[in-house]
């Protein structure tokens, strides 16, 4: 395993930050949402929505988070859902199917959903805020309407082999480190990222490279953000792939760390959209602009990296076929080999993704889109997005599950 363990990131749910208690896939003991209003009234009508909707439990107040308060949130709400979902991917689509209902009913109010934690129950509703709240709507053993979802069974991987490799390797080189100008953003007084790359570089073995890249993805890409060296390190990275001195297996994790990169510009947009339409501006935009840093940086290199296909085993096309649908004009170089890989893995994940990653590059965005919402219910990703979201940008929430599903599947 030359990629450094998956981490969870933010654990983000339907594009809400700190979500991740929502993503058990089993409401075993009740499970309490949060959202925030601008007033007093927005919060009234939203609580009379969320009760309507069937949650039995919804409490609204004043708030104190300095969070909302800054984007004009006055108010927060907080509902229980306690529903018991069956265990196992068709449980966990039914929960993620009344999230879907309960954010549509936050954003038709001017608000947005903020949050969740599991268990508590009434009590925890009731009690949540610094007294009893002003609002609150009753309905003892209410539930959510648990909306019919389709059974879903998730292909066969596909082929993802690291072989046979056609790379004939030459010596290893890191010209450029020295000339990025690296930010002071750590205060340790000295920028770790450069040493953390030359470390990378003189790996020993493929489990020293595994610990020093886990290493260097902590300090460019903590918890699922970017940072301001983040574009700058995936630029040399890149400058490794492109200089021929790597085998297979550490092209891949490079592969991944780029795709990651590049697709957190995506994450961001669609999981702040609901944040953005009800306060004006995004949740946090010193993060989005670093994250568009890495996203045009892995940009500027993706017209020579898509050129290596032919010397790449299969693991690797699937990464260059993500990279083609994140940046469409670069990627009709590759339409014809795409769709290729496509039909000659139907029915396989790798499949899958090579035909919405074709259909992204032709643009074709609507069946993109729709195929990338099937896709999403397979049940074996982290982050689940809401892809009912009228906000979203069609193409931009494609393209984020096709990298997350990508970076999910490379070896």
């Amino acid at each position: 395993m030359q990629r450094p363990p998956r981490k969870s990131g933010r654990g983000t749910v339907l594009g809400v930050p700190g979500q991740g208690d929502a993503d058990r896939g089993v409401n075993a003991s009740g499970v309490c949402y949060w959202f925030a209003a601008r007033d007093e009234a927005a919060a009234e009508s939203m609580a009379d929505a969320l009760a309507a909707f069937g949650f039995g439990e919804v409490a609204a107040c004043p708030t104190r988070r300095r969070h909302f308060l800054d984007g004009g949130m006055g108010w927060e709400l907080a509902a229980l859902d306690d529903n018991r979902y069956p265990p196992g991917n068709t449980g966990r689509q039914q929960e993620l199917a009344v999230i879907r209902h309960a954010r549509a009913i936050a954003r038709a109010h001017g608000g947005f959903a903020a949050g969740s934690v599991t268990g508590g129950g009434q009590a925890f509703v009731r009690h949540w805020g610094p007294g009893p709240p002003p609002v609150l709507r009753q309905n003892p053993g209410s539930r959510p309407s648990i909306l019919p979802v389709p059974e879903v069974t998730a292909p066969p991987p596909g082929n993802l082999a690291l072989t046979p490799d056609a790379q004939l390797l030459r010596p290893l080189s890191l010209d450029g480190l020295d000339a990025v100008a690296w930010s002071d953003f750590y205060g340790t007084g000295a920028n770790p990222v450069p040493a953390e790359i030359a470390r990378l570089v003189g790996a020993r073995d493929d489990r020293d490279w595994g610990e020093h890249l886990l290493e260097l993805l902590q300090s460019i890409m903590p918890n699922g953000t970017c940072r301001p060296d983040t574009g700058p390190a995936v630029s040399i990275m890149a400058g490794l792939l492109l200089g021929d001195a790597l085998p297979a297996a550490r092209r891949c994790s490079i592969y991944w760390m780029l795709t990651k990169a590049a697709s957190h510009y995506a994450d961001d947009m669609i999981t702040g959209a609901d944040i953005t339409a009800a306060t004006g501006r995004p949740p946090r935009p010193q993060d989005l602009q670093w994250a568009g840093q890495a996203r045009d940086a892995v940009g500027a290199v993706t017209p020579d990296l898509l050129t290596r296909w032919d010397i790449e085993p299969p693991a690797n096309r699937l990464a260059l076929t993500a990279l083609a649908a994140l940046y469409p004009s670069h990627g009709q170089v590759l339409a014809s080999r795409v769709a290729a890989l496509a039909a000659g893995q139907h029915g396989t994940k790798v499949g899958h993704c090579a035909r919405i990653a074709g259909q992204l590059i032709t643009g074709q965005v609507q069946e993109a889109a729709q195929a990338a919402a099937a896709m999403s219910r397979w049940g074996d990703t982290h982050a689940q997005y809401d892809i009912g979201n009228e906000l979203l940008d069609q193409a931009m929430l494609a393209q984020a599950i096709l990298c997350n599903q990508v970076s999910r599947l490379l070896p």
